[in-house]
């Protein structure tokens, strides 16, 4: 499934979701119908499901999100200087670290070519090299 995004270019870019994260949000979606309508209103079509209204009008604000964000991270016990844009680079980092292709990493972080993201994770993309020249050479029965 994909999920339609706006990024900071106004332009938007699909993203694949895993059946779990998908059901995950259709629970929540289900919980923002029921709450709209103990609120007395009908959650809207393309309601958002993170919204402070019941009815799903409007998004959370950028401002928001990193107040929450904060919240959850005292609240995990995590160091004050882990920043939400932090999670960006860990994902970026990991799914380059499982090998996956840096076009498809640049494209699922947004960035606008993948040489942004070489220059950026350039040093993910060395351990990957390592680990390529391991497995040829186990390939290879060296």
């Amino acid at each position: 499934m994909y999920e339609r995004q706006g990024t900071k270019r106004g332009a938007g870019h699909d993203v694949a979701l895993d059946a779990s994260t998908v059901a995950m949000l259709r629970a929540h979606r289900k919980e923002c119908m029921e709450r709209a309508l103990a609120c007395g209103v009908r959650f809207r079509p393309d309601g958002f499901v993170f919204s402070v209204e019941p009815d799903g009008k409007d998004g959370w604000k950028p401002h928001s999100v990193t107040q929450r964000f904060r919240r959850l991270r005292q609240r995990a016990g995590l160091l004050d200087s882990l920043r939400l844009h932090d999670l960006r680079h860990f994902v970026a980092s990991h799914l380059l670290d499982q090998g996956v292709a840096i076009t498809t990493v640049s494209e699922r972080v947004g960035h606008s070519s993948a040489n942004t993201t070489l220059r950026v994770y350039g040093h993910g993309v060395g351990e990957s090299d390592r680990k390529a020249a391991e497995s040829m050479a186990a390939a290879l029965d060296l």
